[in-house]
């Protein structure tokens, strides 16, 4: 009797399943999740910076905007994003976990630089929505899992924070030039296309790693 393929997902499992990575990689100085965590970020920001790029000339060459008013929606975007991130950080402590948080950040943010890649007015306003959720959930569970990650009053948490911001600021250097590049035709769809595919494979990295972002207990945190 033939024997059934591995499906995608459980490859990706094994991929990132904690016995593989210590016989691929040598001893790492922290947690995996870590590293799980800054891919997430990496590809966060990736497809952020395009959207950073481009939001103002797409305003302006797809859906006529004045560059004024481009400007004031791309503001009244940007602030909204981090607005929202005080009570999307209160849920994320309270009710939803960071863990999961993560990944339906993700989704959010997946769908809406999806629904940017069609042309019409209604996906602007599809769209928006999704990414202001998106990043009002993810922003925040970021932080909540790599406080977690570490024990209390670990010195390793420091060098953490350090390393997510060197993603940060990669990422943000990869989505402006992946932006200037495509920009060039003035074909959005390419833009965002892009966008919606770094955030599945970033997705599906979590999801298929979403065991090695083993957290502690959230009351030892803060105790």
């Amino acid at each position: 009797m033939p024997t059934q393929s591995p499906s995608l997902l459980a490859r990706f499992r094994r991929l990132f399943s904690v016995t593989v990575l210590q016989r691929l990689l040598p001893p790492l100085r922290h947690p995996h999740g870590l590293y799980l965590l800054c891919w997430a970020v990496f590809c966060e920001r990736w497809a952020a910076a395009i959207l950073g790029s481009t939001v103002v000339l797409m305003l302006c060459e797809r859906y006529g905007y004045g560059r004024g008013d481009a400007l004031r929606l791309a503001g009244l975007y940007n602030a909204a994003s981090y607005l929202l991130t005080l009570p999307g950080g209160f849920a994320v402590d309270r009710s939803l976990g960071g863990r999961r948080s993560l990944g339906t950040g993700m989704l959010l943010l997946m769908l809406g630089y999806a629904a940017l890649t069609q042309s019409p007015a209604s996906a602007l306003w599809i769209s928006t929505p999704l990414l202001i959720l998106g990043h009002a959930l993810f922003k925040p569970s970021t932080q909540a899992v790599m406080v977690l990650l570490y024990e209390r009053h670990d010195p390793r948490l420091d060098a953490a924070q350090i390393a997510c911001y060197l993603v940060v600021n990669i990422a943000g250097v990869v989505g402006t030039a992946c932006a200037g590049l495509l920009g060039r035709s003035h074909d959005f769809r390419a833009s965002f296309g892009l966008a919606a595919a770094v955030l599945l494979v970033g997705l599906m990295a979590v999801m298929a790693g979403n065991h090695v972002l083993r957290l502690r207990q959230k009351q030892l945190a803060f105790s």
